[in-house]
């Protein structure tokens, strides 16, 4: 986890890496926490934000509405 610390001192490389790693490992929240603060700051992380809520409604209920 060394791309954490730069991540939390607010280097958004880090923080999308993070997210996308995050994501890959199947945890959405978490991943989310690191890539919705980057919308709108020029990282391509949409796709990867849908990727999330699409996971987080398939394995959580209280989501699904959400994503729909």
């Amino acid at each position: 986890m060394a791309y954490r610390n730069p991540a939390e001192r607010g280097d958004r490389l880090f923080q999308g890496i993070l997210g996308k790693w995050f994501l890959e490992q199947g945890h959405a929240h978490e991943a989310l926490k690191w890539l919705m603060p980057l919308i709108g700051s020029g990282f391509n992380v949409e796709e990867a934000i849908a990727e999330a809520c699409e996971l987080l409604a398939r394995t959580d209920p209280q989501h699904k509405a959400e994503a729909e």
